[in-house]
């Protein structure tokens, strides 16, 4: 910060100056002397120097740019007698008991041109403004004027710090144990949803200690209102105290009523989010104010695997297994329990995307079922591209006495060599019927192996 005043010089009854002194001590223009106030990080461009007060996740208060600056006062040309100036802090919202400065007075000697002034805050401590929670604004600085404490010109002679305190803001988010963004599957069969119960554990948390203890409620949407009744957290009404940041372990559940509504497919978009009194100082933070579920409810067991999971553990011997094709397979059903992946069975569809090849499989007494594994035939294409001969989706059907079959789901299949998929739950079984669809760019499935898996005995 640079600012301009003309400083009018003293005459001295009887003072007498030659030429070669002006020539000396380049006084051409003289009485007209600007006075220049600057400090380290000071510009040509700007009138004042802008500090930023910000405040830490603790809740304490920092600025980015030291408060107490060391001054030069300046002449435009040295003085050919001393100049005394007078120097009074400046300042805004800074209370003057917090304020210290090195000289009230300013002499710049006969033939200089500057001398130097500090002003700061007691201790440096900036504390004071830290228990104000609104934005604001202070400024802390020095003007100059002359002996006569009379201002050098309109504009004065001045410096400044202008410190721009941000709003002591405090933000509440919710910190979910898996995440803010949560997908849950369940299983609807026989009037019934297996897997584990659907619940949540969350926390809350603060950004910075908010000034009084903060009371909050919890509230659950995406649920019907008529099963609102099954909806629990615990604890229902929270507490975070003044000056901590973190509520204690939450754990929403939810009973199993609203998904037996229907036997349908359905997907729940439930939201979990916390009540309380805002205020200009305290709110929801925007971006994790809630904790998003996405409730999948399906009547597919089947869950497609990246690999053989470690739970799983094969069926063998495989050449026991009766194995009956389908129409429309062609090739030797041994071909895909021999343990060799260069022979295989083939399924040729037409241009109808639905075409279907049924495999059924007897695997000579009934087991629980975790998993099931295809390999698929694959070659390279006219691009050197490896093309797998895959179904686009698949299907499970299992039965006990080998008549009567009921669907376990179906899953839309990627186009690749491997594909495992696993159960949700245990399915009991002898017999699995297996459903496979065309993908209609090749109109062909291969499938060169084929496995049927149980959990592991622990």
């Amino acid at each position: 910060m640079k600012t301009s005043l003309f400083l009018v010089a003293f005459c001295c009854a009887g003072a007498l100056v030659g030429c070669q002194d002006d020539e000396e001590l380049n006084l051409l223009g003289y009485p007209e002397n600007p006075v220049t106030v600057t400090t380290p990080d000071d510009s040509e461009s700007s009138s004042d120097i802008k500090v930023l007060a910000t405040y830490d996740e603790e809740g304490k208060l920092h600025v980015d740019a030291p408060l107490r600056r060391t001054w030069t006062v300046s002449l435009a040309t040295p003085s050919p007698e001393d100049v005394t100036l007078q120097v009074a802090p400046l300042a805004v919202n800074v209370p003057a008991d917090k304020i210290e400065i090195s000289s009230t007075s300013l002499t710049i000697p006969a033939g200089s041109i500057s001398a130097e002034v500090t002003v700061g805050i007691k201790d440096d401590d900036f504390s004071f403004a830290q228990e104000e929670l609104t934005a604001q604004t202070y400024e802390l600085g020095l003007q100059v004027t002359d002996a006569a404490g009379v201002n050098l010109n309109t504009n004065s002679a001045s410096g400044k710090l202008v410190i721009e305190k941000e709003a002591y803001q405090v933000r509440v988010s919710m910190v979910g144990q898996e995440g803010n963004a949560v997908q849950m599957k369940r299983v609807y069969r026989d009037g019934e949803i297996l897997g584990d119960p659907v619940e949540y554990v969350f926390s809350l948390q603060l950004d910075r200690p908010y000034q009084e203890d903060l009371t909050m409620t919890l509230e659950c949407e995406g649920i019907a209102d008529n099963f609102k009744d099954g909806i629990t957290f615990e604890p229902a009404e929270l507490t975070i105290p003044a000056g901590e940041k973190q509520s204690g372990e939450i754990k929403w559940t939810v009973t199993n009523d609203f998904m037996l509504a229907n036997a349908e497919d359905e997907i729940f978009n439930i939201v979990l989010k916390p009540m309380f009194e805002e205020n200009d100082i305290v709110s929801l933070d925007s971006d994790n104010g809630s904790i998003n579920i996405m409730l999948n409810k399906t009547t597919s067991l089947l869950e497609e695997e990246s690999y053989t999971l470690p739970t799983w553990q094969s069926i063998e011997p495989r050449t026991d297994w009766r194995i009956e094709l389908g129409n429309g397979w062609t090739g030797n059903v041994e071909d895909i329990v021999d343990n060799y992946t260069w022979t295989y069975i083939t399924f040729v569809g037409t241009e109808d995307n639905g075409a279907v090849g049924d495999i059924v499989y007897d695997l000579g007494q009934e087991y629980e079922l975790a998993g099931f594994w295809n390999y698929h035939y694959s070659e390279y294409g006219s691009n050197w591209e490896k093309v797998y001969y895959s179904p686009a989706k698949t299907e499970l059907l299992v039965s006990s006495d080998g008549a009567s079959y009921s669907s376990i789901g179906s899953l839309e299949m990627t186009s690749k060599e491997n594909h495992y998929i696993g159960f949700a739950v245990p399915v009991k079984a002898r017999y699995v019927k297996y459903r496979g669809t065309v993908n209609q760019d090749l109109a062909m499935i291969q499938i060169a192996e084929a496995k049927f898996y149980t959990e592991k005995a622990q």
